[in-house]
């Protein structure tokens, strides 16, 4: 769990296995985003899933160093990316952060 100053919450999902490079973010908006809010424009693909019932685009890039970043740049009450140096990985993160819903 992330707090931000102005009371957002975040919450991190990993893997078990230590050696995966996976991860995956969500976050409460309440404030301001609590990772800051600037994204790399280089995003060349793009990906849509659902999010607490909002269908949404994830923009995807490749870093310098290798990993794969996806992100939603919503406006909206929840916020997410995922990376992981392997592709697949990156879709898998998608599904599973599509599944979550606010309470």
């Amino acid at each position: 769990e992330a707090r931000g100053k102005e009371g957002q919450l975040g919450y991190n999902i990993i893997p078990k296995d230590t050696s995966s490079t996976m991860f995956g973010f969500i976050e409460i908006l309440r404030g301001r985003p609590v990772g800051g809010g600037s994204k790399d424009e280089r995003a060349k693909a793009f990906a849509e899933s659902f999010l607490s019932g909002k269908k949404v685009r994830w923009k995807v890039y490749e870093t310098e160093t290798g990993y794969f970043v996806a992100y939603t740049n919503e406006n909206g009450d929840l916020n997410a990316n995922a990376s992981s140096k392997v592709k697949a990985e990156i879709d898998s993160l998608i599904s599973i952060l599509a599944t979550l819903k606010m309470k």
